[in-house]
């Protein structure tokens, strides 16, 4: 418990650094649920989240440059991790007796661990963080076994978002994502070519920063598909021809939309960024500008949202 107060107050130092005026960090619990395996995803006793960005607590946190290449070794990975959680009594042995064992089948059952979680909000003025958070919110872990082997996760934990004027400085972490075994990774190269004459090739991005470097943020496409756009990365969409719009969603009250008109075999380039002077924004730029900046990016995995 004391491992995730550190980290909200990483996050709400991170908010300090990069703007240094007057910001509001908000606690509050998030929950996920997934098969395993997953991938790119750390899921521990003390520890969650996507690998994509540095799970580093204040205690490991030496200076803002140590931090900014712990940071950039992790987004700089090409390579997709799956994860798989311990056999069932190694990870006993790990996280200690469950608070309750349910029996579902003889050869399956769910570990439950519950846990009070940190709540409440963390204002900032002129660098300074004014904590108000208390382990008062019910939180809970549970693992589900079939076997030996852990099957499904479930869990609520405590999460924090920022804003830090002009725009947020770190938003929720996103839910681990499941590995299929036909998922498609998409990979980007200037030469793709789009056979098919009803579709267009959009490609999101989001240019690495370390404005806002600490927070998960999402844009919206057709059929509810939700992009993660990690600080580094860009996805591939094919979409259908016509009129589509991409959304962008901020629990502050900054969302943006994009409309743009899809024709038949075009590529178009939409950039997801936040900026001190800017904000957020959300735009369509040019080729020449576009395929140099995503060279140097990660590929991110998309997620139906239900």
């Amino acid at each position: 418990m004391i491992k995730s107060i550190l980290h909200f107050f990483t996050i709400t130092l991170l908010s300090s650094l990069v703007s240094g005026c007057i910001g509001y960090v908000h606690v509050s619990p998030t929950e996920c649920s997934a098969d395993l395996p997953i991938i790119d995803y750390i899921y521990e006793k003390d520890k969650w989240g996507p690998t994509n960005k540095s799970t580093m607590t204040i205690s490991e946190l030496a200076s803002k440059d140590e931090f900014i290449k712990e940071w950039r070794r992790i987004i700089n990975k090409n390579t997709m991790t799956i994860n798989t959680l311990a056999s069932k009594n190694e990870f006993i042995k790990e996280w200690g007796e469950p608070d309750e064992t349910i029996q579902i089948t003889d050869d399956e059952t769910i570990l439950v661990y519950n846990r009070k979680i940190w709540c409440g909000s963390v204002p900032i003025y002129m660098m300074i963080p004014a904590p108000l958070v208390l382990p008062t919110c019910d939180g809970f872990d549970r693992i589900t076994f079939k076997g030996d082997t852990a099957t499904h996760i479930h869990f609520k934990r405590s999460d924090a978002s920022g804003f830090v004027f002009p725009g947020p400085a770190g938003g929720p972490r996103a839910c681990p994502h499941t590995k299929p075994s036909d998922l498609p990774v998409p990979t980007y190269s200037k030469e793709d070519n789009i056979s098919d004459d009803n579709t267009g090739l959009v490609v999101l991005y989001r240019p690495e920063s370390f404005v806002g470097s600490a927070g998960m943020h999402f844009v919206t496409l057709e059929n509810n598909l939700s992009v993660p756009l990690y600080n580094g990365s860009y996805y591939k969409y094919l979409s259908t021809v016509g009129e589509k719009e991409f959304t962008y969603n901020s629990d502050w009250g900054f969302d943006r939309h994009l409309k743009i008109n899809i024709k038949p075999k075009q590529k178009y380039y939409l950039r997801f960024e936040i900026s001190l002077l800017t904000g957020i924004s959300l735009e369509e730029v040019p080729a020449e500008i576009a395929e140099e900046e995503i060279l140097e990016l990660t590929p991110s995995i998309p997620q139906n949202q239900e």
